[in-house]
């Protein structure tokens, strides 16, 4: 039976944080090692600062109708999920009463036992008309982004089976995509291809717009992969 063979993955992050872009290049051999040993956070430590942060918020409104604003803080967490210190890096809240509190409160959080990204994880907390908003201000790792496209590889080679079973073909498809803090797939397009199969293209490209990365990072990734396909 036919099969693909991945000869290689190289993986270009552009990581755009504040105003300069960062451009990581990685091999295959690399994101092994690196996967196993970068700690991720997940969405259940940012539910939990959610959780713990909206009644509090619900409380302040009702003094200051209108109350909006944005806490950056950073936590040192203990492997057992304790929580140690709290520090606020900014606020723009101008509520030091609030920001007070919101500071205990998570001091006193025991968070869920997951992998951390760092012991020290930030997060910035936001107050809107909407409620509270939790996102972290961590950049994506180019790790954790090759994570969730080694675990999707097999749905692309089930399509390469498919469609090599028509006639027999390889070659490349680089496929460029950016990744929002939502952890959809945005603007994906392919930027080369070399399979001159253009139904098998198109039926990678829109696989790749289902995939679904995780939400909660910062800023807006993108990133350009080649999948090599051949018998």
């Amino acid at each position: 039976m036919k099969f693909m063979k991945w000869i290689g993955f190289f993986i270009v992050a552009a990581m755009f944080v504040a105003c300069a872009p960062k451009t990581r290049h990685v091999s295959t051999e690399k994101f092994d090692e690196a996967i196993s040993s970068t700690k991720h956070p997940s969405s259940a430590f940012l539910d939990s600062i959610k959780e713990l942060v909206l009644p509090i918020y619900d409380m302040y409104v009702l003094e200051r109708p209108g109350l909006t604003g944005k806490i950056s803080v950073t936590m040192t967490v203990r492997q057992d999920g304790g929580v140690d210190s709290v520090s606020i890096d900014t606020s723009t809240v101008n509520y030091p009463e609030l920001e007070k509190e919101v500071q205990e409160k998570l001091g006193q959080l025991k968070c869920p036992l997951i992998d951390y990204r760092s012991l020290k994880p930030k997060a910035n907390i936001e107050f809107s008309a909407e409620g509270v908003a939790v996102t972290q201000t961590q950049p994506r790792s180019a790790s954790q982004i090759m994570k969730v496209v080694r675990k999707e590889a097999p749905r692309l080679r089930s399509i390469y089976n498919s469609y090599s079973k028509k006639r027999s073909f390889d070659g490349k498809v680089r496929v460029k995509w950016s990744i929002p803090p939502s952890g959809d797939v945005e603007n994906a397009e392919i930027v080369e291809a070399t399979t001159e199969y253009p139904e098998f293209e198109k039926a990678i490209l829109e696989d790749i717009k289902q995939w679904k990365f995780q939400d909660g990072y910062s800023g807006k990734t993108t990133v350009t992969v080649p999948f090599t396909f051949s018998e």
